[in-house]
């Protein structure tokens, strides 16, 4: 079972007990992706899986999941499905950038703050405790929450508690302060660290205990007490949890801050604190005021209470690795390093950061751990009569991600776990970044498999990208291993971006085609014809085809009727810019039939949408009014309506339960986004709603495999992608305060399109590129 952050209290990140995954059997013929769960909000906790737990009447293995949207999920941790319960819902999350979280630009967590620390988990008390971040609905402030959770049906098993504390002079301010580090569970008490958001001050860090049964607050501990300058001294370990001996005592590393033990100002330290948060023993590298100056928190990284010692190892952005006596840590003196042993894993001008901390497991060669700093190889160092050799007995070699031949590059490095049965068939497991710096921004990741021995690779995600490409990094997890399966988390939004070597002179349209996609888009030729492309799985395109003798300098727009046909619908290059539509029932779609050119005009493209055995289609005419027209075969058409709204460019269509959604950017000022509805089959619409965002685009919808609506555009100014997720289920929920909006990274030149394919949200967009490429994402 894997109920803590790093499997177990003295953060080894070993699970010895997996018996089915083996160096022989995992590599891409024999191992691979089983089944996705879609969950609302970004993860940086690691996935946490309780064994035996009786939900619904039967005992399942089940999976934990926390997200940055305060949801806490419960999944069966061995089929696909519906969640066993949940989401439980924890509080409003914090949309960000909020003016009292972090400095200005503050980009170490994107899009909101919910849930950020690892839970903790207590299988005999059958519950779970977990850390989230809300705003109070009566006073608006920012609040951390503690809270005790059901594990078989989610239930809270007592109120919240909110979060206070005060030491001398200083007050727990919670918009100060950052609970990344995962929670603890020792001798009944839960064990919550702080650290702040992006160095925000004043602040300090904080560990605090409760009461694991009543949730009472216990004790207080503050990292600097008596602030001689800033304070600070935060206990972030990039999201490692505090550790603990069998004897209740607790060790932990913080980050820059001041630093005078007479006062008891710990910033850049090693601290031990006994079950109570009283002070054991502390230890400081001799250059504390240089790592504090130059923004080397010791405290990058988490501690590793080596198994069967008495020793604690750990080391954070200088790269050194400290090996410390866990009963007196080593102080602090000028002239050198009061401690059992110093040696470096990599380069120590600071590119080399660890973060997390290393993992050990005692294999056939003997005792070992393994790091893996940022922009390096992972290493593996053996450890023989109390010390560990600095030469390392294995490191990777792997090629990829290019520029970085054997590493992980830029933050925050690989994030480790190790499987094995006892000390045989051992693999390490790393979560990094696959090609970029990932400390400030979401990107692409990649999970990789080693050989614990020879640190040979065995697998990596990216063998069968289709098949097992996860998405973006989730920052600072590592991998969960257990029953011979591997929990990998991400950060969701757009991911497994795929760039065609296309160009379009408009917005591309996608959809769902029974079990592939199908994307259209006009071509950059002279003259530009329309194209139509094909994918089974989102991320290899091919049956490319270009419709002969058709063209349009605008959008097209794309329908699929269930059966097996699909509809296009293009603007003409004609003088009076007719609009057209014609269908193929050819699987390779080379056969287009039934040309129709209706008696209607536009400057910009139409759109289409298929429901209830209509074809609708719609469009902005030469007055800039809206307009849907809806039909049977595509052919002959009927029920016109033009309506009193205007736009600059094209709409949008959805038809979704019986509803026809037209979207449009209106001509306002502002170009601001709207939503209408009919549900008598586009003979009337109701329902008008006006959003606050703004596009110089229309907008795009679909409803997701959970039934909700999703709403994307491009904003005006700056040409970025965003997200809105309508909690409620219906169009109405796009306006609730505050709303689950994202903004990406992506740019887009035109409008995007949206459907949903197998459970998953697909995007399409031109680039805002040279080329004007088209590119489809998941999100």
């Amino acid at each position: 079972m894997i109920i803590t952050q790093h499997v177990d209290n003295r953060r080894s990140g070993a699970n010895i007990g997996e018996t089915g995954l083996r160096p022989n059997n995992v590599n891409a013929n024999r191992f691979g992706r089983v089944f996705e769960l879609p969950v609302m909000g970004a993860i940086y906790a690691q996935p946490l899986v309780a064994p035996g737990i009786r939900v619904g009447g039967r005992l399942r293995n089940v999976l934990f999941v926390a997200t940055m949207h305060n949801m806490i999920y419960a999944f069966d941790a061995e089929a696909p499905g519906a969640p066993l319960w949940g989401p439980r819902r924890l509080g409003q999350s914090i949309p960000l950038p909020d003016p009292q979280i972090g400095p200005s630009g503050y980009k170490d967590i994107e899009w909101e703050v919910g849930i950020l620390s690892t839970p903790v988990i207590d299988t005999q008390r059958g519950a779970m405790w977990v850390v989230s971040t809300a705003r109070d609905p009566h006073s608006k402030e920012v609040i951390h929450q503690l809270s005790m959770l059901d594990l078989a049906t989610g239930a809270v098993r007592h109120l919240p508690v909110k979060i206070s504390a005060q030491t001398g002079l200083l007050n727990f301010v919670s918009h100060r302060q950052l609970q990344r580090s995962a929670l603890l569970l020792s001798q009944n008490k839960i064990y919550v660290a702080f650290a702040s958001y992006g160095d925000a001050g004043p602040y300090t860090g904080w560990v605090l205990s409760y009461d694991a049964d009543t949730l009472a607050h216990i004790a207080t501990y503050s990292v600097t007490p008596h602030p001689i300058e800033t304070g600070e001294g935060g206990v972030w370990q990039s999201g490692q949890g505090p550790c603990a001996d069998e004897d209740g005592n607790i060790y932990f590393l913080t980050g820059n801050g001041d630093f005078d033990p007479n006062s008891g100002d710990l910033g850049d330290c090693a601290v031990s604190l006994d079950a109570g948060l009283k002070l054991r023993s502390f230890f400081s590298p001799h250059d504390n005021e240089h790592l504090n100056n130059a923004d080397l928190d010791l405290g990058s990284g988490g501690l590793l209470a080596i198994p069967g010692t008495n020793m604690v190892l750990g080391g954070g952005k200088q790269a050194f690795l400290y090996l410390m006596d866990m009963s007196n840590l080593g102080g602090f003196s000028k002239q050198n390093d009061n401690v059992l042993q110093k040696f470096a894993v990599s380069a120590t001008e600071g590119k080399n950061n660890i973060h997390g901390s290393p993992v050990f497991w005692a294999g056939p060669q003997g005792p070992r751990i393994y790091v893996w700093p940022e922009n390096d190889q992972m290493k593996a160092y053996h450890f023989r009569n109390g010390r560990f050799d600095p030469t390392p007995a294995a490191q990777t070699t792997i090629t990829d991600p290019d520029n970085f031949p054997g590493g992980a590059p830029g933050m925050p490095g690989g994030l480790l776990t190790v499987s094995a049965n006892g000390a045989k068939d051992g693999i390490v497991w790393a979560n990094h970044p696959w090609s970029q710096n990932l400390n400030r921004m979401i990107g692409d990741g990649v999970m990789r498999a080693f050989d614990a021995t020879t640190l040979r690779e065995l697998y990596k995600t990216r063998d069968n990208r289709a098949r097992d490409d996860f998405g973006n990094f989730a920052k600072f997890c590592p991998p969960t291993v257990h029953n011979s399966r591997v929990y990998m988390a991400t950060m969701g939004g757009l991911q497994r971006k795929v760039t065609l070597p296309e160009s379009a002179l408009g917005g591309p349209a996608i959809v769902s085609q029974n079990q592939r996609l199908v994307l259209a888009w006009s071509g950059t030729d002279n003259p530009s014809h329309l194209n139509v492309i094909v994918s089974s799985d989102g991320i290899n395109w091919n049956g490319k085809f270009t419709i002969p003798n058709e063209t349009t300098q605008n959008a097209v727009g794309l329908a699929f009727d269930g059966g097996n046909r699909v509809f296009i619908a293009w603007t003409g290059t004609d003088s009076d810019r007719s609009l057209n539509v014609m269908s193929s029932t050819d699987p390779a779609l080379h056969n287009w039939v039934n040309k129709h050119t209706l008696p209607e005009h536009s400057h910009a493209g139409p759109v289409l949408a298929f429901g209830n055995g209509r074809l609708f289609l719609a469009w902005t005419g030469t007055d800039t009014r809206l307009n849907v027209i809806s039909s049977t075969d595509g052919v002959n058409w009927s029920g016109k309506q033009t309506l009193n709204e205007t736009s600059p460019t094209e709409p949008s269509l959805v038809f979704h339960n019986g509803v026809l959604y037209l979207l449009w950017n209106g001509t306002d000022s502002a170009n601001k986004l709207n939503i209408i509805e009919s549900h008598d089959m586009g003979a009337s619409f109701s329902n008008k709603i006006t959003l606050g965002e703004t596009s110089d685009h229309h907008p795009a919808m679909t409803f997701g495999a959970d039934g909700l609506p999703r709403l994307s555009w491009t904003g005006s100014g700056n040409a970025l992608l965003n997200e809105l997720i309508s909690e409620t289920g219906t169009t109405n929920g796009f306006e609730t305060t505050p709303a689950y909006k994202r903004t990406f990274t992506d740019m887009g030149a035109n409008g995007p399109s949206l459907c949903t394919f197998r459970g998953l949200t697909y995007v399409g967009w031109t680039g805002t590129d040279v080329e004007s490429s088209c590119q489809c994402r998941r999100a």
